[in-house]
């Protein structure tokens, strides 16, 4: 193997390892995004329980432990407020109801 291609091989590699790091900083500068299988773009306690944080390797990311106690909270926390949308809606509904049946 001559010199010159190993020169060649050598620049060739490192132009891979330059795309790479480009790559990385992109990722690790952008705004990581939460990704979630949600059907709709209503918040859902699955919808948090399943969502997937990006990490970065150029960068401190967040804390998983801090990130996961986070999770657990507002997962309890859209659960309850589900719940009591839910009760509030239906004691709705029987209220009109009842008044319906008086103003009739």
């Amino acid at each position: 193997m001559s010199q010159e291609t190993t020169t060649w091989d050598a620049i060739n590699e490192l132009s891979l390892q330059v795309a790479a790091l480009r790559e990385d900083f992109r990722t690790a500068t952008e705004q990581p995004k939460a990704r979630h299988r949600a059907e709709s773009d209503r918040l859902t306690p699955e919808a948090v329980r399943n969502t997937k944080f990006v990490t970065t390797r150029l960068r401190p990311g967040y804390w998983e432990e801090q990130v996961d106690a986070f999770l657990d909270h507002v997962e309890i926390e859209v659960e309850t407020l589900t719940r009591e949308r839910d009760e509030a809606r239906e004691e709705n509904a029987r209220l009109r109801a009842e008044l319906d049946r008086r103003t009739a």
